[in-house]
């Protein structure tokens, strides 16, 4: 389901969908794990909300560990998407998480290096 700001998808001209975290999955939606904590949480999307071959986009505010990134391009890939990258608008980058990414490009605004 497209996001429910139409301005955002006006202004790229493309659908925006949004994965949502849950504790339980539902009929019809696709599941992913992410243990965070000792807490296993799931992110859910509809499975035909991108077809095979689609380029997304990641979008997040904040890279922690990268759990909750690297489990939504594990899930989009699953799906048959081309995921192009992950963009967040802050990147703790002392916690590393760009390495659970693997291959995937990141782009941050704004990186705390901790130091």
């Amino acid at each position: 389901m497209p996001t429910k700001n139409p301005r955002i998808n006006v202004a790229l001209e493309r659908p925006i969908y949004s994965l949502i975290e849950k504790l339980a999955q539902e009929r019809g939606l696709s599941l992913s794990m992410v243990t965070r904590d000792l807490i296993r949480e799931a992110l859910e999307i509809h499975e035909d909300a991108v077809s095979p071959g689609d380029r997304v986009l990641v979008v997040d505010d904040v890279l922690a560990t990268g759990g909750t990134a690297a489990a939504a391009v594990q899930l989009l890939r699953r799906l048959g998407a081309d995921v192009v990258g992950v963009a967040v608008f802050i990147e703790l980058g002392f916690l590393n998480g760009r390495a659970a990414l693997g291959d995937v490009k990141l782009h941050s605004l704004v990186n705390y290096d901790g130091g």
